[in-house]
């Protein structure tokens, strides 16, 4: 399954709110990249749920055990980054480091967590002002959830 804002992975109960049906499933990727949708699912367990063929629902989705990483306020040192995705394959990464650089962004990594999870950052962040600089841009090429995380100094 993949969610926007869940950490990877995070074991999660999706229900389908219309005929009761649920699935235990596991987050291990970013999206739906549609603003009224909460959660994509794979195709068995949209059969499970029963919304294969209409391919929407409401939807009641619970965390019951998160994997990931600890929320970035918790983390202590290190340099401050923006985090635009993450990943399960690092194809996906691939693309959007490139669809950020295209649009002139330089400090831009892709990072592998202890997870297994394809991370996309940029900076480091300099300050206040860089940060809401970075934002914009980042925006302008449709990116506009970005989570500040922190992390080691950048490569080189």
């Amino acid at each position: 399954a993949a969610h926007k804002t869940l950490p990877l992975p995070t074991r999660v109960r999706v229900t389908n709110l219309e005929n009761g049906r649920s699935a235990e499933l596991r987050v291990n990727d970013r999206g739906p990249f549609v603003d009224d949708r909460v959660i994509d699912l794979s195709y068995s367990a949209a059969r499970e749920l029963g919304v294969y063929r209409r391919g929407t629902a409401r939807v009641r989705v619970e965390a019951l055990e998160a994997g990931g990483s600890p929320a970035p306020s918790s983390a202590a040192g290190g340099y401050a980054y923006l985090q635009t995705g993450a990943f399960a394959y690092r194809d996906n990464a691939d693309k959007l480091y490139s669809r950020i650089r295209q649009a002139g962004i330089s400090g831009v990594y892709v990072r592998r967590k202890g997870n297994g999870v394809y991370a996309v950052w940029v900076g480091p962040l300099e300050n206040g002002s860089h940060t809401a600089r970075l934002r914009r841009q980042l925006a302008e090429i449709g990116i506009s959830r970005t989570v500040r995380v922190r992390g080691v100094a950048p490569p080189g």
